[in-house]
């Protein structure tokens, strides 16, 4: 009998802090979790592991999280990835680019992020 291929989600953030906490808020989901501390290594980190989700800060050095979304979305292997923007600048939850199929507000708030990490990957959360 085989077992279910897990989720892979890609936590991008150039704060070790917000990695951890967005890591901690999703403890106990049935995921492998990757990490990424800046918008390169995001990138680099995506094209190796293809992950389901990536959540994504909005502000990192170099290439932010919507330039990473947009790079990634050009990956055919990429395709099904899903990508979360993280952001303390979000006004409403419709205030986010269009390539993100959600964004969850800085601070976080761990409840709405394991809901709507459930909500993307179809677990129970």
């Amino acid at each position: 009998m085989s077992e279910a291929k897990r989720p892979k989600v890609l936590i991008a953030d150039d704060m070790e802090f917000h990695r951890t906490l967005v890591r901690d808020a999703l403890e106990g989901f049935p995921v492998d979790f990757f990490f990424a501390e800046d918008g390169w290594d995001a990138i680099e980190v995506a094209r190796a592991e293809l992950p389901d989700l990536a959540l994504l800060d909005i502000v990192m050095p170099e290439v932010s999280g919507p330039e990473i979304a947009r790079t990634l979305r050009e990956s055919p292997e990429l395709a099904h990835c899903e990508f979360v923007l993280l952001s303390a600048n979000i006004k409403d939850e419709h205030d986010f680019d269009p390539l993100f199929a959600a964004a969850v507000a800085k601070p976080i708030d761990a409840a709405n992020l394991r809901a709507t990490v459930a909500r993307l990957l179809g677990i129970d959360g």
